[in-house]
């Protein structure tokens, strides 16, 4: 996948975005928008999207002068999670086929993403995501390739954002309920609201699996 120029307005969107969450000073909003204007002139079209954009957040984190902006939007992202998880775990347990509902609630939890440009009202998602239909199901063939594996296999699970990784540990515990050897991953530094190692701890998920 290569930079377009849409990706390019996508950019300064997200610098918007960043500059607005992580202060109310607007000097320092508008040092990140100049800062963002100067970082697409160095932008390689051949290089995809996340590539370029690590130079982007980078040069963010320096203006804040701070290596995570979004501290507090993902300990705000973990704590509503937190508050859901029990709740949701027990509706979990009373569907006819938890596993698929575990996915559909880690699905549901995806939709916290601070970079995606969207407005979203997490418990109103999670609310419906047990009943709403898929657009794309995938889930037989989730279920062959799990029944064709071989008893006790590995798998790896990719963590995404913040607050989402709480839903995350509802669908991994499943699959340890299948027999299965799990092990999480999360990102080494702090980009965006992606899940580091203290978010993982902060939801338990190392107490539950390998990270």
């Amino acid at each position: 996948m290569r930079t377009s120029l849409d990706c390019l307005v996508c950019f300064i969107r997200q610098a918007r975005s960043t500059g607005k969450l992580a202060t109310d000073d607007p000097a320092v909003q508008r040092r990140i928008i100049n800062e963002a204007g100067k970082f697409l002139a160095t932008v390689d079209p051949e290089l995809s999207p996340p590539e370029n954009a690590v130079s982007l957040y980078a040069t963010m984190a320096h203006v804040l002068q701070t290596a995570d902006p979004f501290a507090r939007v993902k300990q705000e992202s973990n704590t509503l999670a937190l508050a859901m998880r029990d709740k949701l775990a027990a509706r979990i347990a009373k569907e006819p086929d938890p596993l698929r509902a575990a996915i559909r609630i880690a699905i549901g939890g995806n939709i916290i993403d601070y970079a995606a440009q969207h407005v979203f009202d997490v418990e109103e998602t999670m609310a419906g995501c047990l009943t709403r239909e898929f657009v794309l199901d995938d889930y037989p063939l989730l279920q062959q390739a799990l029944q064709a594996a071989d008893p006790g296999a590995n798998l790896l699970y990719l963590c995404d954002n913040c607050g989402e990784i709480v839903f995350d540990t509802l669908l991994i515990s499943r699959l340890q309920k299948l027999g299965f050897r799990v092990t999480a991953a999360v990102r080494q530094d702090p980009i965006i609201n992606d899940s580091t190692m203290d978010d993982a701890e902060t939801c338990g998920l190392d107490q539950l699996c390998p990270v």
